[in-house]
């Protein structure tokens, strides 16, 4: 539930380009290694 709550802020962010390649990879690095300590 809460990978589809950050997604749906995310996805928004990709498709108007106001995130950087770089920082969309670092932010999902963060992602899922919060997920992965739930």
């Amino acid at each position: 539930m809460l990978e589809d709550e950050i997604l749906e802020f995310i996805e928004p962010l990709e498709e108007k380009n106001l995130l950087k390649e770089d920082d969309l990879k670092r932010a999902e690095e963060r992602i899922n290694g919060f997920i992965r300590e739930k």
